[in-house]
């Protein structure tokens, strides 16, 4: 830590107090110089994987001393000293391919690359895609969230020229969460197993064991960061990287994913107004009047992956969507969960101005509603709105609060209160 804390001082000390910018590349240069050449050493060592553990420790403090140094550098670098920052980034990779499993290594490698976004800006990303392979491969269950982070650090920072450095890493990062995932569910169905087997064996008849809560969480933190990340690809207007040819056939696959966390999935109101406004701004971007330069898209466009979202939008998501606020589990007078009817709303609302009237008519109105609302049979209190009353509401609303205020309607004839 006292050398981490000397590294700082003395990055502040060429950063903040006033140098010329060639005074400050003379004295960084050489600063680091000796320091790079120190990690080249430790790499070219033979006991490098003989004894990973002690040389992946003495790497990653050394990868963590050049962040700290950067703490100086963090608005506007000037190019010169951009030049000599980039370096780190080179030994940084070296040191990750050498020790991509050590898991100090990978901590300390993001640590630098988090700063490096910050003092070299869109210099970093031509890197990005070689440590990304990296990170992702080797990420367990402990840091798969700090690249997340990293990843959620390009699309906020970078938007749309982020893509090319996300491309080849968005699906396996998909996986990987899903990998994770999974390894939890089988630690979970062992241990039941095992609880299954005392019990039996206890006379107890092993009629199946609580699912430990700390499993569970990391389930649901690991799913968690699958959501935000799409949701910051869409929100930041990186939306392209959906249909690149690398992850373009993983559509539909994307879709049934942020469905379920919007609808199905995750009892968690902030997780589900994440996903609705995913689709909301994927309505936006690909719904609108001139998509791609040409008039507004017919569900039967040849502009398959778009005609599809549209046909998913109708087909899959309203229902689900309606469904869900109509659950019994769905509180709508919980603060969380009438965002949730909010975002849903301001959904509707986009959609039937991006697409018109007449589809929303024949798509939403006919089809998906009247269908949900017709099947009530129960009789309902005098001051319910009626049925009609619901259908021609949502027919007639052309705004935001309007779609609101005929959800809190439509849940009113539908759970009968």
């Amino acid at each position: 830590d006292d050398t981490l804390y000397l590294f700082e001082t003395i990055g502040l000390l060429l950063g903040k107090t006033g140098l010329s910018v060639p005074d400050q590349r003379r004295y960084l240069t050489a600063v680091m110089t000796p320091h790079v050449q120190s990690i080249n050493n430790v790499l070219q060592s033979p006991n490098l994987r003989r004894d990973p553990d002690e040389y992946g420790t003495i790497l990653s403090s050394s990868v963590a001393a050049l962040a700290y140094l950067s703490k100086g550098f963090t608005r506007q670098t000037p190019p010169e000293i951009q030049e000599v920052l980039f370096e780190t980034v080179k030994i940084c990779l070296a040191v990750l391919q050498s020790l991509p499993e050590h898991e100090a290594v990978r901590n300390k490698c993001m640590v630098l690359l988090q700063r490096m976004i910050q003092c070299l800006k869109e210099g970093v990303l031509p890197s990005m895609p070689s440590f990304l392979a990296l990170l992702i491969e080797h990420c367990n269950a402990e840091d798969v969230l700090d690249v997340s982070q990293l990843l959620n650090q390009l699309c906020a920072k970078f938007g749309p020229i982020a893509v090319p450095a996300l491309d080849a890493a968005a699906l396996p990062f998909l996986r990987k969460c899903h990998s994770l995932v999974t390894t939890i569910s089988s630690s979970r169905n062992h241990h039941n197993d095992e609880s299954s087997c005392n019990d039996s064996n206890n006379g107890n008849g092993g009629d199946g064991a609580a699912v430990p809560p700390h499993l569970l969480i990391e389930q649901l933190v690991i799913k968690k960061l699958t959501f935000l990340f799409l949701q910051n690809v869409v929100s930041h207007g990186a939306t392209s990287l959906l249909l690149s040819s690398s992850n373009i056939q993983s559509l539909e696959d994307v879709l049934n994913t942020m469905n379920d966390g919007a609808t199905s999935e995750i009892h968690d109101a902030v997780v589900k107004k994440s996903c609705v406004v995913f689709f909301r701004d994927l309505i936006d971007q690909w719904s609108g009047e001139e998509v791609g330069g040409s008039e507004r898209e017919s569900l039967s466009s040849p502009n398959i992956p778009r005609a599809g979202f549209l046909r998913f939008i109708y087909d899959v998501f309203l229902p689900s969507a309606m469904q869900c606020i109509l659950q019994k589990t769905f509180n709508e007078k919980d603060a969380m969960h009438y965002r949730v009817i909010c975002e849903v709303g301001k959904t509707l609302a986009a959609l039937k101005l991006k697409r018109g009237h007449v589809e929303w008519e024949e798509q939403f109105v006919s089809r998906t509603l009247s269908g949900m609302v017709t099947t009530v049979v129960a009789p309902q209190p005098a001051t319910c709105p009626s049925q009609s009353d619901v259908i021609a509401a949502f027919r007639n609303a052309s705004n935001p609060k309007e779609m609101e205020i005929c959800l809190k309607n439509m849940i009113a004839v539908l759970k009968n209160r």
